[in-house]
């Protein structure tokens, strides 16, 4: 690549380029032997600090006129041409100091960036001291004159080489550029145009024009009429900010780019043509289209049943925003081990007389390796030309591969990868959660089968017991087997109860039990039950202490609710050994009744609390005092507690014993 500061420096040409401040930013060398300056002395500096009128000159007006031309350069951004200049320049302090008389021909060129922003000016001058000086010297006009011309000549050279590197400096672009004249004809299309559009360096204009209308085409990919094509809207005086073309050259894929384009005016505001500069966002624009696909996957997996039935759709997704004619979706069966096409799609006209070249192989790998696979060349196949498999997966589960593919070349194999693996992550998830749900339901069957197991075989067998143990019990003749008798009747009926519970539980999970909702007095229900708990809380030793209010209306299930409540303040007796005060406290927060039980008995151990309201739970210190229980009171009350909308939950901050808070909405549905 040139140094173009060295190849700008070493122009013939005198030129000075200032930033939109007018400070200097560069000059050529022989700028600077024409204004006996040293670039690292002005660069940096203001325009005028450098160059001020002559002290000695009042009629001076180099700085005013010079001033002027700029600033129509700053407002218009467009080129500006002056007149011939008396503007005299500074010797060095070395050369005797003062000011030199000079005469200048101007030219002050603006430098575009993106958007139309002026970024830099071109000022050119050309030194006409002595063309000037000859006019006034009538005797050595003829001599002067033919030193002139050489000059001129000399000068025409430089001009023509300085085209040469402007021509150079264009093709180095990686940007598109190209230009037509006032008059329609082709006057620049730069190396990058030439090779996105396939154009030989030595095409004639008209055939380029020609190649141009024929590959351009609009955002929805049909034909675009020359006139609406952007550089001959600018021709026209339009100024195009940003239009998407799009250029198909066959057997190459499909390139977007962003247009923009403006007229190019004199300083008199005469249109001299107008030029266009084509910027590549094909990768951009295909990442636009891919997180609309997503979306759209999302879309269909959400309203599908099983992946075989939103798997044509989601193929079909997913080829239209890459493009490409034909994609598929294998799956690996987790009974066999191996695995299955289970959808495929194809653009409409496209054949595949047999299974894509290599694919087996593809999808093998990828299976294999677990990582995307991309194959830029597909020798086996005579309708397509690149592939893309990438797995798909939830976590390290493996579920299948998702394949992709091209009929023309691709070359953003990483872009591609990370896109097209994002819908396979979607599918992999879906896949997760189907198999999640499949799995519950699965679940669910064993445990409605077991409880059913234990509703018939296990109640009715123990119901039994326990009848024939109390008529035994009754039966006179049975006193040397009374005590015997009596350990089988309370055992038949602990594990009855236990069965019940189990049944109660799973009914309220399930659904099976369902509530009876009417309107309720809470406050009644806790004075029910701390009456009804007095004779128990006697006989352990234990003071209830009730704080309650005359009323608490909601909305619930009596039965239900008396239930939880008696459960709470019986674990509270029965959980305190050595007797002590349980309080309950029922209170009205903002809607939301409140019940808190508290004891001071043995408490809940730390390492236990995660698990207190589980099934089959007991706290690791309940068997070192001998209290009997199934473990499934809580997980009870936790139930009845949800299905009022309502909480349950332990206050972990009081010490000694054990508190709970059952929080329940004032209407409860």
């Amino acid at each position: 690549m040139p140094d173009f500061q060295v190849l700008f420096e070493s122009a013939p040409g005198l030129y000075l380029v200032l930033d939109p401040e007018l400070r200097i930013v560069a000059a050529t060398d022989t700028y600077l032997r024409a204004t006996m300056t040293e670039r690292a002395e002005i660069l940096g500096r203001h325009l005028f600090d450098v160059f001020p009128d002559n002290p000695e000159d009042p009629e001076a007006t180099g700085v005013a006129n010079l001033r002027a031309s700029l600033e129509r350069v700053l407002n218009r951004r467009v080129p500006d041409t002056m007149a011939v200049q008396k503007y005299d320049v500074a010797r060095p302090a070395a050369a005797g100091g003062g000011f030199e008389v000079r005469y200048w021909s101007p030219r002050n060129t603006p430098v575009l960036g993106p958007g139309g922003r002026l970024t830099q000016i071109i000022h050119q001058v050309e030194d006409v001291t002595k063309l000037v000086l000859l006019q006034q010297q009538d005797d050595e006009a003829q001599q002067q004159t033919a030193r002139l011309q050489a000059e001129i000549l000399r000068r025409s050279d430089e001009l023509h080489r300085a085209n040469r590197f402007l021509a150079a400096l264009l093709d180095n672009l990686d940007v598109g550029v190209a230009a037509m004249n006032a008059q329609g004809d082709w006057t620049v299309f730069n190396r990058a145009m030439r090779e996105l559009y396939g154009v030989p360096e030595d095409w004639a204009p008209e055939l380029v024009g020609q190649r141009v209308a024929d590959l351009t085409f609009g955002p929805d990919g049909k034909p675009m009429p020359p006139e609406r094509t952007p550089l001959l809207r600018a021709l026209g005086g339009e100024h195009v900010r940003a239009a998407d073309v799009l250029v198909q050259v066959p057997d190459r894929r499909e390139r977007i780019f962003v247009a923009r384009a403006q007229p190019i005016t004199s300083s008199d505001g005469r249109r001299l043509g107008a030029v266009t500069a084509l910027h590549d966002v094909t990768s951009v624009r295909r990442a636009e289209r891919f997180r609309a696909c997503e979306q759209q996957v999302r879309r269909i997996l959400s309203t599908s049943a099983t992946i075989e039935e939103a798997a044509p759709d989601v193929l079909h997704a997913v080829a239209d925003a890459l493009g490409w004619p034909h994609a598929e979706l294998w799956l690996i069966d987790p009974l066999t081990d191996t695995l299955h096409d289970i959808a495929e799609w194809s653009a409409p006209g496209l054949r595949l007389d047999d299974r894509v070249g290599g694919s087996a192989d593809i999808i093998a790998t990828v299976w294999a390796s677990g990582q995307p696979l991309w194959v830029p060349d597909l020798a086996e196949s005579t309708h397509l030309a690149v592939a893309l498999a990438v797995p798909v997966r939830d976590g390290d589960v493996m579920y299948g591969v998702l394949t992709c593919y091209a009929n023309t070349a691709e070359y953003d194999e990483g872009l591609l990868a990370v896109l097209l693996g994002g819908v396979a992550a979607q599918i992999g998830l879906f896949l997760a959660v189907r198999r999640a749900a499949d799995l519950r339901v699965q679940l669910s069957r064993s445990r409605d089968d077991f409880l059913t197991l234990v509703g018939h075989e296990l109640r009715t067998p123990l119901t039994t017991i326990c009848s024939y143990a109390a008529m035994l019990t009754d039966d006179p003749s049975a006193d040397d087997t009374r005590s015997m008798i009596q350990a089988i009747d309370r055992n038949a009926r602990t594990l009855r109860a236990l069965v019940d519970d189990l049944l109660e539980l799973a009914g309220l999970e399930s659904g099976h039990l369902s509530l009876t909702v009417t309107g309720l007095d809470l406050a009644e229900i806790a004075r029910a039950a701390v009456a009804a708990a007095e004779p128990a809380a006697a006989a352990n030793a234990v003071r209830l202490d009730p704080d309650l209010p005359e009323h608490l209306p909601m909305r619930g299930d009596a039965t239900r609710l008396r239930q939880v409540v008696d459960n709470l303040i019986s674990n509270a007796i029965k959980y305190s050994p050595a007797g002590g005060d349980v309080q309950i406290r029922l209170r009205d927060e903002a809607g939301v009744a409140e019940l808190r039980i508290s004891d001071r008995g043995i408490g809940i151990p730390p390492a236990d609390r995660d698990r207190l309201f589980g099934r089959f739970y007991r706290a690791s210190n309940v068997a070192h005092h001998g209290i009997a229980g199934t473990g499934l009171g809580l997980a009870v009350v936790r139930a009845i507690a949800e299905l009022h909308h309502g909480t349950i939950t332990l206050d972990t901050a009081h010490q000694p014993g054990a508190s709970l808070l059952l929080r329940l909405p004032g209407h409860t549905a």
